[in-house]
């Protein structure tokens, strides 16, 4: 028979509650915890935790030592790529070549294109051109 709060047919907050303290925190921890991390996902900064609307207490499986507050999605990723920080700096590294190059690099690019345009138009427009 299961024992767990939600098949008791208890509230979300009595299911929050029993998940919290299955990690040793208290609804205030939590809270202070969220506070802590801008009331955002740890990893990708999304203030939408997705799935039940709450974000998820993220732990150590082998040791129980919570890590932060995840989305559902980076919180589902995490547990696809098994917590293995090589798995997932691979697949890092597999995308960055199918990404668009950082902001900081076109904006560079574009301040550079910009200046080769002034120093071409400054000689024509001072009436030095050939």
């Amino acid at each position: 028979m299961c024992d767990q709060a939600y098949c008791r047919g208890e509230g979300k907050a009595a299911i929050r509650a029993a998940v919290l303290k299955k990690y040793g925190l208290t609804l205030e921890t939590f809270e202070e915890m969220l506070a802590s991390q801008n009331h955002s996902c740890q990893i990708c900064k999304s203030k939408t935790p997705g799935g039940s609307g709450n974000f998820h207490v993220d732990h150590d499986h082998e040791t129980g030592v919570v890590r932060g507050l995840l989305c559902s999605k980076c919180n589902v990723a995490l547990g696809l790529f098994q917590d293995d920080p090589e798995t997932l700096r691979q697949a890092a590294n597999y995308l960055k070549p199918h990404n668009p190059e950082p902001i900081e690099h076109m904006l560079l690019a574009t301040v550079q294109k910009l200046q080769q345009n002034i120093q071409l138009t400054i000689p024509e427009a001072a009436g030095l051109s050939h």
